[in-house]
């Protein structure tokens, strides 16, 4: 095998022991991790490659650079709550010389470009275990089946028959590249958890609606009408969920701890914020706005946050501000 490029498929199934079980039903969020990391594949030919289910995470990680891959050199699904104790799918796919990773997790996958990775051989595969001394420490503690190594990545690879004739294999990359490029020069606008509701071109100073400013030099976002902060923020949670991209649950997790913040003890969200070196500040915190889902939109979104991460703090932000509407 070219360690450069190819495809390994296997079907895996975690162990169902009582003790393993018992884990795994204390993490919220997944029965297919226990809360640990554990190997399913790894070769090292340069820099180390893996496949992996990371726990903390409660996601699946294929990428090169050890058990903590690069960002720009690896991409992640979330479990979500796969049965323990039955047989997933699994495939993880590579092309070096085009900088692409893939990787599906029962038939519904990612995809997308990478940094440039060295590699050398030969191509050695080390199977629910690391090809490093220092991930010995975790392996699958499961069982593997058909495993199958491909020397051609995964769109080089026969075509299943149920795909309709002449359909173009390759418009979902192109989909997913041109949302990543969306997603990214938003993220890059993020300030202190919010966006503006309006942006001055070229300068991409944040504005407000109403007036229409020129500029708001001081800083400010919003938290008002249909696509304001707390829903931009939720499109972001989404795509995490769909494109497995750290980065945007980073995203959503900054406006949401921005949420938790500014919480008033009424369980009110303020309409807007000015921004400055200290963070984020309401411009109201005495007037209670219940129109335009001032206070629905930041709900939802600590909400949709707690399922995702299962992070206590924000089902409690979630609450107060359903408790001042009830």
């Amino acid at each position: 095998v070219n360690p450069a490029r190819g495809t390994v498929s296997l079907w895996v199934k975690v162990s169902d022991s009582s003790a393993a079980a018992a884990k795994r039903k204390a993490v919220r969020g997944t029965s297919l991790s226990d809360g640990r990391d554990h190997w399913l594949w790894s070769f090292r030919a340069g820099w180390l490659c893996s496949l992996l289910i990371r726990g903390e995470e409660q996601s699946l990680v294929f990428g090169f650079g050890g058990r903590e891959p690069a960002g720009n050199t690896s991409l992640s699904l979330p479990l979500g709550d796969l049965d323990a104790g039955k047989w997933h799918h699994v495939l993880a796919s590579w092309d070096l010389s085009r900088g692409r990773l893939w990787l599906a997790l029962d038939g519904h996958g990612v995809t997308r470009e990478i940094a440039d990775v060295p590699v050398q051989s030969p191509f050695v595969l080390f199977i629910g275990s690391c090809a490093h001394d220092f991930g010995s420490d975790f392996p699958l503690n499961g069982l593997v089946d058909e495993l199958v190594i491909y020397d051609l990545p995964a769109d080089e690879l026969a075509v299943p028959r149920e795909v309709p004739e002449g359909l173009d294999l390759d418009l979902l990359a192109r989909a997913e590249d041109g949302a990543r490029r969306f997603l990214n020069f938003w993220r890059r606008h993020q300030k202190y958890g919010g966006w503006g509701v309006m942006y001055v071109w070229p300068t991409m100073l944040p504005c407000e609606a109403q007036s229409r400013t020129f500029m708001k030099p001081i800083g400010y976002f919003s938290n008002d009408k249909s696509w304001a902060t707390a829903t931009v923020a939720a499109e972001y949670l989404y795509a995490f969920q769909v494109l497995g991209d750290r980065p945007c649950l980073e995203v959503a997790q900054t406006t949401g701890e921005m949420y938790l913040a500014t919480l008033e003890k009424s369980g009110a969200w303020s309409w807007g914020y000015v921004t400055g070196p200290q963070g984020a500040h309401p411009l109201s915190g005495t007037k209670v706005k219940l129109q335009d889902s001032n206070q629905a939109h930041p709900t939802l979104l600590l909400g949709y946050l707690y399922r995702v991460t299962g992070d206590e703090r924000f089902l409690r932000g979630a609450m107060a501000g359903g408790n001042l509407v009830l």
